[in-house]
C-alpha cells in the first residue's frame, strides 16, 4: 500500500517474478479513472481519498496476471495568516500575525528576524527597520504541510523639531524650551545668548526654564546647537535660533 500526500506524485514499480518469460506489457489502473502502459509510471492525484491500484502484466507466452493494491492520499492543509499593520515604524514596530490556516493541527511561524513561534496567533516587536519575510509552515497528523509567505516593513522614522520661541513666565503653557520629534532618546543642547556666551548646557536631554545662574535672562534672541542621537545610534547635528519673551 502507498501513502502520500495531496500533490506528491507516487512512482508506482513493478516487482512481479514471472518464471521462465518475460514481461511484455504492463498496464496500471490507479483507482480514478487513469491508467497506464509504463513499467514505472509516475502518477499525481487530484482528490485526497482511498484508491484501489491494479496491475495487469502479460507475459511472453501471452498469459496475462493481475495484482491489485491501494493509495491512500491524505489532505494537505493550507497555511495562511494576516499581518496588522502590514507596516510599521521604528517606533511603532509591533506586528499583531492572526493565523488563517485551515486543516491544520500545528502551525510554525518563521518570523523573519531570526525568531519562531509556534503559537497560531502573537505579537512581534521588530528591533530594527527593514524588509522582514514572514513564512508560516502547517502540518497535518498526517505529515502533509503547506507553507504561506508574507513580506513586512518596518520603516526607519527620526522627526526633530526646534522651537521658535518660548516664554517662561510660569503661566503653565509653553514655559520650558525643549525639541519634539519622534526616533531619539536623550540629546545634547547647547544655549548661547547674543554675545556668544554659554548660557546652558545639557547632555541629558533636559529643557531649559531660561534662567541662568539661578536668575531668569532677559527677552531676546538666543542660539542653540542640538546634538541627537536616533534610534539607530546616529548622531544628527542642528542649529537655530529662538526668541525668548517674557
Amino acid at each position: 500500500a502507498y501513502n502520500v500526500c495531496l500533490g506528491d506524485p507516487i512512482e508506482f514499480s513493478d516487482s512481479s517474478i514471472v518464471p521462465s518469460s518475460t514481461v511484455m506489457s504492463y498496464r496500471w489502473w490507479f483507482g480514478d479513472g487513469d491508467s497506464s502502459d509504463l513499467s514505472q509510471p509516475l502518477h499525481t492525484y487530484q482528490k485526497d481519498g482511498t484508491y484501489p491500484v491494479k496491475l495487469r502484466i502479460t507475459t511472453a507466452y501471452n498469459c496475462d496476471y493481475d495484482t491489485t493494491g491501494g493509495v491512500t492520499v491524505y489532505p494537505v492543509p493550507v497555511a495562511g495568516f494576516k499581518t496588522d499593520p502590514d507596516q510599521g515604524t521604528i517606533v511603532n514596530p509591533g506586528i499583531q500575525i492572526s493565523d488563517l490556516s485551515m486543516g491544520a493541527d500545528m502551525v510554525l511561524y518563521d518570523l523573519g528576524d531570526g525568531t519562531f513561534s509556534s503559537m497560531r496567533n502573537l505579537a512581534n516587536n521588530y528591533p530594527d527597520s527593514g524588509v522582514f519575510k514572514l513564512s508560516q509552515t502547517a502540518w497535518n497528523i498526517y505529515g502533509c504541510r503547506d507553507t504561506f509567505y508574507k513580506t513586512i516593513s518596518i520603516r526607519y522614522l527620526f522627526v526633530f523639531n526646534t522651537p521658535t520661541a518660548f516664554s517662561p513666565n510660569h503661566d503653565g503653557i509653553n514655559d520650558v524650551f525643549a525639541p519634539g520629534g519622534i526616533g531619539y532618546g536623550k540629546y545634547s543642547m547647547w544655549i548661547y545668548n547674543r554675545w556668544g556666551e554659554l548660557i546652558y548646557q545639557t547632555d541629558e536631554g533636559k529643557g531649559w526654564d531660561g534662567t541662568y545662574a539661578g536668575e531668569p535672562v532677559m527677552t531676546d534672541v538666543y542660539a542653540v546647537r542640538y546634538k541627537v542621537k536616533d534610534f539607530k545610534g546616529r548622531n544628527h547635528y542642528y542649529s537655530a535660533t529662538f526668541t525668548l519673551l517674557r
